[in-house]
């Protein structure tokens, strides 16, 4: 008689085979065989994709002029690693859209404003898109925005009463947008100065401009006479 025993534990399995002989009826001696074969847990693995999601980076130029050349580079970053092809809609007809790099480029011939421009990227496993922007094209010469000026005097060779101007320190430029009230300023502290880059004004506003000299005891002499620009 044979008997063939299956035993699972603990993820084992036990073979034992038992032999019995017919001499005298009796079973003869018993020599069981065990073969044990152990899948250990560390052979047994489970791989699970982790990957962020596709997100299109970068910021769109949203202001140009006619005859100028525009230009914004579209990436991305996670997904699932394979290669992006990037898309646009409502083009605007002046732009080209590299598929494979996501460069927007182009040299708008008219004014308007362009809106509602999706630009998309997929890489075959998701599809994702940046929010829809809107480019204003301006006329050539058409400025828009804040402005810088330079601003240059002469120093003054002395008082009004015609006395020494003793211990010059530096300048005040006085500014603003009407002739009779200069409320804003800007402190030179070197009298060697004969110009200043004056920033963040206003496009197609007039701005107004005086300067006055500066003593060391923080004296200010007589503004010069005041001189528009318009931006």
């Amino acid at each position: 008689m044979r008997r063939v025993h299956f035993g699972l534990s603990a993820l084992a399995m036990t073979t034992i085979l038992s032999a019995c002989g017919s001499s005298g009826g009796n079973d003869a001696s018993t020599t069981p065989a065990t073969s044990t074969d152990y899948i250990s847990s560390s052979a047994v693995k489970a791989t699970v994709a982790s990957t962020t999601p596709l997100t299109i980076t970068g910021s769109p130029q949203l202001t140009t002029a006619t005859g100028s050349n525009y230009y914004f580079n579209a990436n991305t970053t996670g997904g699932s690693g394979n290669p992006v092809t990037f898309s646009i809609t409502n083009r605007p007809y002046w732009i080209t859209l590299n598929p494979t790099t996501g460069e927007l480029k182009g040299t708008p011939d008219k004014a308007g404003t362009y809106s509602n421009i999706i630009v998309g990227a997929s890489d075959g496993q998701s599809y994702t898109t940046m929010q829809p922007f809107s480019i204003v094209v301006n006329g050539a010469g058409t400025t828009t925005g804040e402005v810088t000026v330079t601003v240059s005097w002469a120093a003054p060779a002395s008082n009004t009463d015609g006395s020494t101007f003793d211990n010059p320190a530096g300048f005040v430029i006085h500014y603003g947008t009407s002739a009779s009230n200069l409320n804003q300023s800007v402190s030179i502290g070197s009298y060697s100065a004969r110009s200043y880059n004056l920033g963040g004004l206003s496009a197609g506003s007039t701005y107004y401009f005086a300067v006055a000299a500066v003593n060391t005891t923080n004296v200010e002499g007589v503004r010069s006479a005041v001189t528009s620009l318009a931006l």
